[in-house]
């Protein structure tokens, strides 16, 4: 919240993370002025799973908002998707071999990239058909060009249905 002689800037992305579009936001909620030294605090108030706001002024008000969106999904373990994949990578962070596992549970086609934190593919790991069951491939980065530097990369997996992300760490 804006305190009295205080100049804060609040930048706000209306975009999306590929095409970012900054706008400057003011320091209000709901339009409406909490007054000075205002403080906010985030946390699940009610036990419900959500987070809700309380905020707190100089004089001693507390502003209670209670959030009634629905923004978590619970997982029912007893039900998986037909044409679901799972990935594994082993160890991770890596300095030469990295082992990836990949299990799937229906005969499909299946590729299997590396991309950068730029979202540009580097590597192709494997395309082509797998039958159901566990697999094992592996990503040797010596194998890769001297511009392969330390850094976050992604193990990205697809099949006709599902596309599945494994975040790598290679350090040299």
């Amino acid at each position: 919240m804006r305190q009295p002689g205080r100049k804060d800037f609040f930048y706000r992305n209306i975009g999306d993370n590929f095409s970012p579009a900054w706008q400057l936001t003011p320091f209000e909620f709901e339009n409406i002025s909490f007054g000075g030294y205002s403080q906010i605090c985030f946390n699940d108030i009610d036990g419900d799973t959500d987070t809700d706001i309380l905020i707190g002024n100089v004089k001693g008000g507390i502003y209670f908002y209670k959030n009634t969106l629905v923004n978590s999904i619970e997982i029912n373990p007893d039900k998986t998707l037909e044409n679901d994949l799972i990935i594994e990578t082993f160890p991770n962070p890596f300095n030469s071999d990295l082992q990836i596992f990949i299990s799937v549970n229906t005969f499909d086609f299946v590729s299997i990239d590396v991309y950068n934190i730029l979202g540009e593919k580097i590597e192709s790991i494997y395309s082509g058909n797998l039958d159901v069951g566990k697999h094992q491939f592996n990503f040797n980065r010596l194998s890769q060009s001297p511009e392969f530097s330390s850094g976050t990369y992604f193990i990205v997996v697809r099949n006709s249905e599902l596309q599945r992300v494994q975040k790598i760490l290679l350090l040299k």
